[in-house]
């Protein structure tokens, strides 16, 4: 079984708990995002705020589904969601990735 597009797993339990609850700190985005020298308006602040829920909430499926996929004795294997689509060249890193997690 292939499990297609999956999101990356960059984000700690905390802060993928604290994005689907809507509790992220605003006041640290603020700061990062003010370190470097962007112009911070509420409203930029907002975009990451969503984005990061919007991700939570996406992987918190996968992770359902994913015990799901997991509970028969059958082989899986998954590909990740790329972030600029799919050329050529993408199609052997995926192809990679396969043949990396043992499929052959």
């Amino acid at each position: 079984m292939i499990v297609n597009l999956v999101r990356p797993r960059d984000l700690g339990k905390a802060d993928l708990k604290a994005a689907r609850k809507g509790t992220l700190d605003r006041e640290k985005i603020t700061a990062d995002l003010r370190a470097a020298k962007v112009d911070v308006t509420h409203e930029l602040v907002d975009a990451p705020v969503l984005e990061a829920r919007d991700h939570a909430e996406r992987r918190a499926l996968e992770d359902d589904q994913r015990a799901i996929v997991n509970a028969p004795d059958v082989p899986h294997y998954e590909l990740p969601r790329p972030a600029d689509g799919v050329d050529l060249g993408g199609l052997y890193e995926l192809a990679a990735q396969l043949k990396a997690q043992g499929l052959s």
